[in-house]
C-alpha cells in the first residue's frame, strides 16, 4: 500500500506552490526509494500557523497514534506488524462502524503534502513456468514536473517516559484508478494524488469535513500516469528506477508497459 516513495529533485533549489517559493538547501531531495518500514524520516509541507505561507521540514513518516505513550510500546507495535504510514481516505474522520478513528483530529488540522517525484508499488501476477510472482513497478505523472503532491496529515506524537515530542505523519490513500488497479491488484489501491490547486485547497485552514472528504476522494487521471517494471533488487539500487524487462508480463491499459 505505497510503502515505498522516491524524490529526485536536482534542477531547483526552491519548491513552489501557488506562486509561494521555499528554500530546499536545508533538505536532502535526492531520495530514489524510501521503504516505509526503515522508519525515517521525509520532508512534509504543512501551512504556517496565519495560512498565509508554508514550511518544508523532514517529518518522522510513521504516524503514532496517541495510545503508544513510549519506545517500548511503539517497539511491540512494530514487532506487531501494525504499519501506520498510510490513513485510508474513507475513514479519515469515522470508520465503518461509525466511530471516530485516530486519524479524526490530523484530517482537521494536520493537513500537509508531501512532494515526490516517484513511487512504486508490486504487481502480483502468474508468470508461464514461474508460478506466482510479485513484479515491481516505478509509477510517475506524464509530462511530470519536478515534484507532484500526495495528501498527508500530520500530528505530534509524545514519549511520555522520555518527555519528548516529535512530528510524525501518514500518507492518505484511496481506491485505486483503472491503471493502478491493474498494478496494486491485491490491495487496489493508490495514494491521494492532488494537482497543484488542489495542494494549495488542502493546507487551508477551516475546510469543512464534507470538502476535505472530496478532496481525498479525488481520483487522478490514470491516462495522466505512466508506469514501468523495474528490478526486484530496486530497494537497494542507485538508480531503482531503471526500465527491466520481465517476459510474459500482461500488458497495461494506461502508461509504458
Amino acid at each position: 500500500m505505497c510503502y515505498f516513495l522516491g524524490m529526485r529533485v536536482s534542477r531547483s533549489e526552491y519548491v513552489r506552490l501557488k506562486g509561494i517559493e521555499k528554500e530546499l538547501r536545508h533538505l536532502n531531495m535526492i531520495r530514489p526509494c524510501q521503504y516505509g518500514f526503515e522508519y525515517g524520516d521525509w520532508p512534509i509541507v504543512r501551512p504556517t500557523p496565519d495560512r498565509k505561507s508554508f514550511t518544508i521540514d523532514d517529518v518522522h513518516w510513521e504516524f503514532i497514534p496517541p495510545s503508544i505513550r513510549d519506545e517500548v510500546a511503539l517497539a511491540n507495535a512494530r514487532k506487531s506488524g501494525i504499519p501506520w504510514f498510510a490513513a485510508r481516505s474513507e475513514n479519515l474522520f469515522r470508520n465503518e462502524q461509525g466511530n471516530e478513528t485516530m486519524w479524526s483530529k490530523a484530517a482537521k488540522d494536520g493537513r500537509c503534502l508531501i512532494p515526490v517525484t516517484h513511487f512504486f508499488e508490486f504487481r502480483h501476477i502468474n508468470r508461464p513456468g514461474r508460478g506466482a510472482e510479485s513484479i515491481p513497478y516505478c509509477i510517475t505523472l506524464k509530462n511530470r514536473p519536478e515534484i507532484f503532491w500526495i495528501a498527508g496529515i500530520s500530528q505530534q506524537w509524545t514519549n511520555h517516559s522520555k518527555n519528548k515530542s516529535a512530528d510524525t505523519f501518514a500518507i492518505v490513500t484511496q481506491p485505486a484508478n483503472k491503471l493502478m488497479s491493474q498494478i496494486h491488484n491485491k490491495g487496489k489501491r493508490m495514494p491521494v494524488i492532488l494537482n497543484e490547486t488542489q495542494a494549495a485547497e488542502w493546507l487551508k485552514k477551516d475546510l469543512s469535513q464534507q470538502r476535505i472528504q472530496e478532496l481525498a476522494a479525488t481520483s487522478y487521471n490514470e491516462s495522466d500516469m505512466i508506469a514501468w517494471t523495474v528490478g526486484k533488487d530496486f530497494k537497494t539500487k542507485a538508480n531503482p528506477e531503471e526500465p527491466v524487462h520481465y517476459f510474459g508480463i500482461p500488458a497495461l491499459d494506461y502508461g509504458l508497459n
